[in-house]
């Protein structure tokens, strides 16, 4: 559990960086712009002024995509081999705009998330873009009796993860056919 909550941190700094620069934010406008709200979706009162701009940052879970499988039989292999074994680790990033420029943040967003430096900070993360393309969606939201500019922008993201592991003695047992007919 504790490797994915550090995964957790690695990818909602990644994803704060991406959108402090697709923006151009300082240190301090990026830590009042950007909020996490907790993995498991617990829904947080919204405190916005109605001119207020605000994005919410939802991490969905992480699916797993094994290149190589610790399931997997190894036949014909000596006992006590490494082996490496790579798996894709995979994260959607819920991006909730709200506010005036709600939109305008969204678009300005996706298209940072493909300038050279965000990309760049990503991969030094070991983070990298799934699709090229996540697409802006306007969703006004009632609230308190109140409509609220609404985007969201949805980007999935994954990262390669490599470990090695020492094989075990695998002992090879001859198949017996034992036929009742006889």
């Amino acid at each position: 559990m504790e490797a994915k909550r550090d995964y957790y941190n690695v990818v909602q700094d990644a994803i704060f960086d991406a959108i402090q620069i697709s923006l151009g934010l300082t240190d301090a406008e990026a830590n009042a712009f950007i909020r996490y709200v907790s993995p498991s979706g617990e829904s947080q009162p919204l405190t916005l002024a109605p001119d207020e701009n605000r994005c919410y940052v939802r991490l969905g879970g992480i699916a797993l995509s094994g290149v190589g499988s610790k399931d997997r039989l190894y036949e014909d292999v000596e006992a006590g081999v490494e082996k490496t074994i790579r798996m894709l680790d995979g994260l959607t990033a819920f991006l909730v705009f709200y506010g005036p420029e709600a939109m305008t943040y969204a678009q300005m967003t996706q298209v940072g998330l493909h300038e050279d430096t965000v990309r760049e900070k990503l991969r030094m993360d070991g983070i990298a873009l799934v699709d090229n393309s996540p697409t802006p969606v306007w969703l006004p939201e009632l609230y308190n009796g109140n409509w609220l500019n609404r985007c969201d922008l949805e980007v999935r993201l994954y990262r390669m993860v490599e470990y090695t592991e020492t094989l075990p003695a695998v002992q090879v047992v001859p198949e017996i056919i034992i036929r009742r007919d006889i």
